[in-house]
């Protein structure tokens, strides 16, 4: 089966090891390789848990510098030669279900497989939907833009490869979401195939280990998504304008606009950066701003009432 598992990883030996000993522990298909693609290059100490596995099917990959997250998480389209590939996070661990849920779609020709990992999306059961048209597709970004993280998705690489890189995956690069730009470009371009397919099962276990995104998250929301919205395909840009202002509503959230104030206290670059977020939104965002700025002090006894009467 033409099939193999991208893993990019930074520091993390033991999730590392956990994650590739489930692949042959419970993935009882054939599979070509699992691809390690390491961005420690000053302590490369996935090369050291690789060596405890059988090479032949492992491809490892020691990036000469750091290039970050979004790059590193693309070279799946440089390093995968199979038609199917499942990206997986170095903290995501294959489990009893995995193999049975996903195997059968396999057989078919889709752009990708969205794995909702035990959660369910109204009208999409498991199997496998047309997208051939825009408003099919644009119905599918509303449901699924949000529900898949790096390691809920396996795509047609085959199909991703015709894509123009320069063009249609760089520009995501510094959004920490480039993997699942690629799969909206693809299921836009004349190289989609018009389908693609979900899978509902718990097929993914996560290994402890700390999330080193946390501290970074509310760039991630003020800065990066953002970014990612901008860039998807124009074919599809009434579905990401109603998206993205849903996105909007949730981060415009009481408790939100306290974090950013938070967040903006903490260093003059930070206060710029949630600045410039404002500056850009509608008027309606900037009034909810200012009148949280005008009540901040009453901070303090918003957390005490949050922390004892909703948790």
């Amino acid at each position: 089966m033409l099939f193999s598992f991208f893993i990019p990883t930074y520091n993390r030996d033991k999730s590392l090891k956990a994650s590739i000993s489930s692949i042959f522990k419970y993935w009882s298909g054939g599979f070509k390789e699992i691809i390690i693609s390491d961005n420690n290059a000053q302590n490369p100490i996935a090369k050291n848990v690789v060596g405890e596995f059988d090479r032949n099917y492992i491809h490892y990959s020691l990036n000469e510098e750091n290039i970050g997250i979004d790059k590193n998480m693309l070279k799946f389209l440089q390093l995968c030669t199979t038609k199917y590939c499942w990206l997986l996070g170095d903290d995501d661990c294959l489990n009893e279900k995995s193999y049975n849920s996903i195997f059968q779609l396999l057989k078919d020709d889709v752009d990708f497989i969205v794995l909702l990992n035990g959660t369910f999306v109204k009208d999409y059961p498991d199997g496998v939907y047309d997208i051939s048209t825009v408003n099919k597709l644009g119905e599918a970004f509303l449901s699924f833009w949000d529900k898949i993280p790096f390691g809920n998705l396996i795509v047609n690489v085959e199909r991703a490869k015709l894509l123009d890189f320069q063009k249609d995956c760089v520009k995501y690069q510094g959004t920490s979401h480039a993997y699942s730009g690629v799969i909206w470009e693809l299921a836009c371009s004349s190289f989609s195939c018009g389908k693609f397919a979900v899978v509902s099962a718990k097929n993914i276990d996560v290994f402890s280990v700390e999330k080193t995104w946390i501290g970074s998250s509310v760039k991630i929301y003020l800065e990066e998504i953002p970014r990612w919205f901008e860039s998807l395909p124009h074919s599809i840009r009434s579905y990401s304008n109603i998206a993205f202002k849903q996105f909007l509503n949730q981060s415009f959230s009481l408790h939100s606009l306290f974090n950013y104030i938070e967040f903006g206290k903490q260093s003059e670059s930070n206060k710029e950066l949630v600045q410039n977020f404002i500056k850009k939104m509608p008027l309606q965002y900037k009034l909810k701003w200012i009148f949280v700025n005008l009540f901040f002090p009453i901070h303090p006894t918003y957390v005490i009432v949050r922390d004892y009467l909703f948790k």
